[in-house]
């Protein structure tokens, strides 16, 4: 019978390896049938695919926005020193600002066949952990990782002197004596800003019901199916 491609995930270390669960064919025909088990795979990769076509690119309008020119967020102090987050897109207020669908949550959709249930499952990989925080929902640690010590550049741009630490010499000359500056990252950084609460996307679910139509047709003409199940990772399971 036709097979298809594995999918893969990325883990901790940031290798792409293969999912924990893959379609064996000769195991799922054992234990569905030969062609319920091509129309177990066909039904979950279609949704698969419905549910990567709803997600959107993080660079576009409707993602994070480009700022024409980059804008310094002061989130604090430390050490008498102003700290700044070197902003160039800004996120939508219920999206984490390194998040982009294509690179992460789109590209980690999988659908693979649990023989344990004997079901058909479509979900994000456990791993990067960001597919998991959109999907589901969640708070997130937001950190500015900056330099070890204050600058008054910061990639080619001069801080602005209204961001810097200003003091004064023994004439009463002024002095800008620069401010930590970095960029905002969700896993570690030297200076914590605090939490941010991100909002369930269920891509998943949506990704389902929009390909529901579509899914008997697969079934037609099939000997046998089985026990053949579809669900979704978090909703309910839905007999095939």
């Amino acid at each position: 019978m036709a097979g298809f491609v594995g999918t893969t995930w990325v883990n901790s270390r940031g290798l792409r390896v293969r999912s924990k669960f893959n379609w064996d064919k000769g195991q799922l025909s054992a234990l569905v049938g030969a062609g319920a088990a091509v129309a177990l795979q066909k039904a979950g990769l279609e949704v698969r695919r419905s549910t990567q076509r709803m997600m959107v690119g993080g660079s576009t309008r409707s993602g994070r926005v480009p700022l024409k020119r980059p804008r310094w967020w002061k989130v604090g102090e430390k050490d008498g020193y102003p700290v700044l987050a070197f902003v160039k897109k800004v996120p939508r207020p219920d999206k984490v600002s390194s998040w982009a669908p294509r690179a992460y949550l789109r590209n980690d959709v999988q659908s693979d066949y649990d023989p344990r249930t004997q079901s058909v499952i479509i979900g994000p990989s456990k791993f990067p952990w960001l597919n998991q925080l959109h999907e589901f929902g969640g708070s997130v640690s937001v950190y500015v990782q900056h330099g070890k010590t204050p600058v008054r550049e910061f990639e080619g741009i001069a801080v602005p002197k209204k961001h810097q630490r200003m003091t004064r010499g023994k004439n009463g000359q002024r002095y800008y004596v620069g401010a930590y500056v970095g960029t905002f990252n969700n896993n570690y950084g030297a200076f914590h800003v605090g939490t941010r609460t991100v909002r369930d996307r269920k891509y998943m679910e949506t990704g389902l019901q929009a390909s529901l139509h579509k899914i008997p047709s697969f079934f037609s003409g099939t000997l046998t199916v089985g026990n053949g199940t579809i669900r979704v990772r978090g909703e309910k399971r839905m007999r095939s």
